[in-house]
């Protein structure tokens, strides 16, 4: 009986350079992190458009702050769960990027009148995936390839939306980190789920899919009436479908089994 290629044991040389990638990354994420506060320089004005409430840039802006407290919180349990010394290494470097982040946010916020509470969408969607109690597999897909992933599409969408000038030095520094943290996630689960079990793939597929769509009423609630004739009725829909690609890139779930698992 012939075997299935995705549970042949990993040859030596493909371990050896998936560590490498992985170290790479980590290396990045070190250099980076030397230089990073120098590519801000604070004395920048903050601009807004003229149609555009500053409060509306603040809520924004404080949902994607909330958004880094959640990953930080996700990765510290990470460091208790992995048992890959490289994914270990890098997830360090990931904590210290995102508390960066954080300390940006914190100071922009402040000039430009505060922090805005969390909206009921976004909070839903972070509560929900650290409450994920299966492998740490499940916690990486929806951080690190559905979360991030979407929050690297937000920075760029209010980039457009209100071009400030201190954001955009801000937004750039971070979006650099945020696109090595989803790469940090495809290389790791490209690797690692190979070997799950189809039951446990499906699991993780439906439950972040749930998530979705559970979070996406509230959201779609909370944007101002601008942005939802931007992004469209079916938003939440249309998103979906690109999610899904990016799951059938890592081998969570195979085409020919969306058919079976998701009605979208």
């Amino acid at each position: 009986m012939k075997s299935d290629p995705a549970m042949r044991p990993l040859e030596t040389s493909d371990a050896a350079i998936h560590a490498d990638r992985l170290d790479r990354l980590t290396e990045k994420g070190l250099r980076a992190a030397a230089v990073a506060d120098n590519g801000i320089d604070w004395d920048t004005r903050i601009k807004k458009p003229a149609w555009l409430r500053m409060q509306y840039v603040r809520t924004a802006i404080s949902q994607l702050y909330f958004g880094e407290l959640a990953t930080i919180t996700m990765c510290e349990r990470l460091l208790r769960e992995l048992d890959d010394g490289n994914a270990i290494r890098f997830v360090r470097t990931q904590i210290a990027d995102e508390q960066r982040h954080v300390r940006y946010y914190e100071r922009y916020l402040a000039r430009a009148g505060g922090i805005e509470d969390i909206c009921d969408g976004v909070a839903m969607a972070y509560e929900g995936a650290l409450a994920w109690r299966g492998s740490y597999h499940g916690a990486i897909v929806a951080f690190h390839i559905v979360l991030e992933g979407e929050g690297l599409r937000l920075q760029q969408l209010y980039g457009d939306w209100f071009p400030c000038p201190l954001y955009k030095q801000i937004n750039t520094l971070i979006a650099r980190d945020e696109g090595r943290h989803v790469a940090f996630g495809k290389i790791f689960l490209r690797r690692q789920l190979q070997a799950l079990p189809l039951e446990e793939r499906i699991a993780i597929y439906q439950w972040v899919r749930a998530l979705w769509f559970d979070c996406a009423g509230p959201i779609q609630a909370d944007m101002p009436g601008i942005v939802f004739r931007a992004v469209g009725r079916r938003w939440a829909e249309n998103r979906w479908r690109r999610q899904r690609e990016a799951l059938i890139d890592i081998g969570l779930i195979h085409p020919h089994e969306t058919a079976q698992f998701d009605r979208c």
